[in-house]
């Protein structure tokens, strides 16, 4: 059987994210994104379409990916076209400090955007999960701030596991309180040690 082509691939995982209406196509060797509205049929079926930016290629079909989703999840929040979304999503990108760039130089530009990514995060997870989402992010921003610096998203994930995993116990959140033990191990550690009621004989 032939190999499945990446492309075909790429296109089914972005049906399983993003559902039916959202395909894929090589336009000049850029990524073109044609998003379906499903109100009618054939030509009475409005579509509209971008160009992403990113070149029609396997080693980008993880930016492909990510580029995707969140245009989908503009276009659902914000209730706007596909090519509003594009503008946005543009303008946000030029605005977020590259990871090849020092921090320094960028003022202090990606605790900007953590910041904004946890204030949104606040809206819609409990206290608890904030807790560990915050020392999380603290955690990211020394990764980036940390020489020789991630020069893309895999070796930030790389860098992180490699600064912080040592330190996490098997299923802690890896967020430590002042004795070095997560609030999530703690407790299992407690439950697992507390007396059991011993069989009666007899």
């Amino acid at each position: 059987m032939p190999q499945q082509k990446w492309f075909a691939r790429l296109r089914g995982q972005i049906k399983d994210r993003c559902g039916l209406g959202w395909g894929i196509a090589d336009r000049n060797g850029d990524t073109q994104l044609t998003r379906r509205i499903n109100d009618g049929k054939q030509h009475q079926n409005p579509r509209q379409s971008v160009q992403l930016g990113v070149p029609w290629n396997p080693a980008c079909s993880g930016d492909i990916f990510l580029k995707v989703c969140q245009l989908k999840q503009l276009v659902d929040e914000r209730h706007c076209s596909l090519a509003k979304a594009k503008k946005k999503l543009d303008a946000k990108d030029s605005a977020t400090p590259t990871i090849t760039r020092s921090v320094e130089d960028e003022d202090s530009g990606w605790e900007a955007v953590i910041d904004d990514f946890i204030d949104r995060r606040r809206q819609v997870n409990r206290a608890t999960t904030m807790r560990d989402l915050n020392c999380h992010m603290k955690r990211v921003l020394k990764t980036l701030e940390k020489k020789p610096r991630p020069q893309s998203g895999a070796d930030l994930m790389k860098a992180y596991a490699r600064q912080h995993f040592k330190h996490c116990r098997p299923g802690g959140s890896g967020c430590f309180g002042d004795a070095g033990v997560s609030p999530t191990s703690r407790h299992h550690r407690n439950r697992d040690d507390a007396p059991r009621p011993q069989p009666q004989l007899g």
